[in-house]
């Protein structure tokens, strides 16, 4: 058996993050119940909606301050920036998602995290200790008889 690939990128490449050879992805974003190469079950990593956000955050981030320096030295018709920029921000958001989201999935193959396997570590309170305060109760009950620090 090889080494393990290094998992970051692996997931950039759009690879298994076990073995770093199989495709993750069936479709454009549509993840491989699992690895072709490894059996590596891919279809219990989710990343939902997490790469689309952060691959749009950077991109607005980056892209609205070149908008504004160009429109600052050049008059621009308000249509042509947004076709200009929204085809910017459309194609580079395209381009970054799928690496984007194997990244997430090597990330969460990494730190060994699956969808709704997540071990909890113990509760930390010590047996006798009273819960914590619901949304509904204040803080100051009254019927509470412990004393107020």
């Amino acid at each position: 058996m090889t080494a393990e690939p290094i998992w970051w990128v692996a997931g950039l490449r759009c690879r298994c993050p076990q073995c770093g050879e199989g495709r993750i992805f069936n479709g454009f974003l549509q993840v491989k119940d699992q690895c072709d190469v490894c059996q590596f079950e891919l279809g219990k990593h989710d990343s939902g909606d997490g790469p689309a956000f952060f691959v749009l955050s950077i991109l607005c981030g980056v892209v609205t301050p070149i908008a504004l320096i160009v429109n600052m030295n050049m008059t621009i018709p308000l249509w042509v920036n947004a076709v200009l920029w929204g085809a910017i921000i459309l194609g580079a958001t395209l381009a970054m998602l799928r690496p984007a989201f194997g990244l997430m999935i090597a990330v969460q193959y990494r730190s060994r995290a699956g969808s709704g396997e997540w071990d909890l570590p113990p509760d930390p309170r010590e047996p006798g200790r009273k819960p914590a305060p619901g949304p509904d109760q204040r803080l100051d009950d009254p019927d509470d008889k412990a004393p107020n620090s």
